[in-house]
């Protein structure tokens, strides 16, 4: 409700307006199926590196820096920068090569749902509802900060690719001399798999180009852009009328005051 008059809005309408349409829908739900443990995190991690599990430390840097970027854009999160909550585990998976895309819009109605749910999270989807509501409402938030363009900083040292990481896990996954073989089937689930031809975790296939982003994350991040660009034009609309609106009063208030001088102190009697 706002000034009196109630507004309401659907799953799909709200989808619609961040650009998602039946295609997006029909991908795989990322919270249907429960978060994922942390012993399944292993091929996201550099190898020795067991000990880590579930947290930013030890990741491959292409999911290292995935982490960073959703943290302040699909997946919002302030404070415990040491833990990968739960389902942000299955969201960087989810970006495996070998894996089929998936609804994201479906993943953030089902976060802002669990947020809303637990009042100790904090809310870091407001800027989506406050889009929302600003389409919803045909009117605008007066907003007083202006959000910085998302800056993720690259390591010194980045370390391997993820191509390498796999074609590595491949050589050791190989038929080879000794007891190399028997080894072979338990590391192959873990490990992404070639470009060419990929296996997903549920059981599907398909072939996908591994260094291209899903599209759908690619129209996620356009939209999340330009809201911030919406969001600074209206910042400085805004502070552009309140300069106005204090120059205007400054002028009636100096117009009301009398220009006689004062009375000197004493005189009054």
């Amino acid at each position: 409700m706002k000034e009196g008059k109630w507004y309401k809005i659907n799953y799909i309408e709200f989808a619609v307006m961040f650009g998602f349409g039946r295609a997006d829908a029909e991908r795989v739900r990322l919270h249907l199926s429960s978060p994922l443990p942390k012993e399944e995190m292993k091929c996201m991690y550099l190898p020795g590196r067991e000990s880590e599990f579930g947290g930013p430390k030890g990741l491959i840097p292409f999911y290292a820096y995935l982490n960073k970027f959703f943290r302040k854009t699909l997946a919002p999160r302030e404070g415990d920068a040491h833990n990968i909550s739960s389902y942000g585990k299955n969201l960087l998976y989810a970006l495996t090569p070998s894996e089929p895309e998936f609804s994201v819009f479906d993943y953030i109605w089902e976060e802002i749902k669990s947020i809303s749910e637990s009042p100790q999270k904090c809310c870091g989807f407001g800027a989506y509802l406050m889009f929302m509501i600003d389409q919803k409402t045909n009117k605008r938030f007066e907003c007083d900060y202006k959000h910085p363009p998302v800056d993720v900083k690259m390591d010194s040292h980045p370390g391997p690719t993820l191509a390498e990481i796999i074609a590595s896990r491949e050589q050791d996954a190989a038929p080879g001399d000794g007891d190399t073989a028997p080894h072979a089937p338990t590391h192959a689930p873990s490990a992404p798999h070639v470009p060419t031809r990929s296996y997903s975790r549920r059981g599907g296939s398909r072939s996908q180009n591994w260094e291209k982003p899903p599209s759908p994350i690619r129209k996620m991040f356009n939209m999340i852009f330009g809201m911030c660009k919406s969001t600074n034009d209206v910042v400085h609309k805004e502070r552009e009328r309140r300069k106005k609106d204090t120059l205007r009063l400054k002028k009636l208030q100096e117009a009301m005051l009398p220009n006689d001088p004062p009375s000197p102190i004493g005189s009054e009697g």
